[in-house]
């Protein structure tokens, strides 16, 4: 009986230790110091005029990815870039071929 009540208060502990993580990575993070500027991009994926929902969205700059989401119930989506910069956007979803698109930003005005 020790025994099981040892294990149930670890349970217990660690049960709290989690919420507390999980409550802690809910919070947003800090604003940064310096606010840049962001041009935000967004779209919508259908297929006809039939919504795609959870469509992959990527972008990348050269070999890195910078951002990454997904669409919406609506098939909507929006991405925050860096401006001044060239990006290439993607889209892929189980089923259909995928597409990409290469997006150049100019300076901010």
């Amino acid at each position: 009986m020790k025994w099981f009540l040892t294990k149930l208060a670890l349970a217990l502990s660690m049960g709290a230790l989690l919420g507390v993580v999980a409550f802690a990575q809910q919070q947003p993070p800090a604003p940064p110091a310096q606010t840049a500027s962001r041009c935000r991009i967004s779209g919508r994926i259908t297929s006809g005029s039939v919504p795609l929902p959870g469509v992959s969205v990527v972008v990348h700059a050269g070999d890195t990815v910078r951002a990454a989401t997904s669409t919406d119930i609506d098939g909507s989506y929006a991405i925050l870039f860096s401006p001044n910069a060239s990006y290439r956007l993607s889209a892929d979803f189980s089923g259909f071929i995928g597409a990409s698109h290469d997006v150049i930003l100019a300076a901010p005005p």
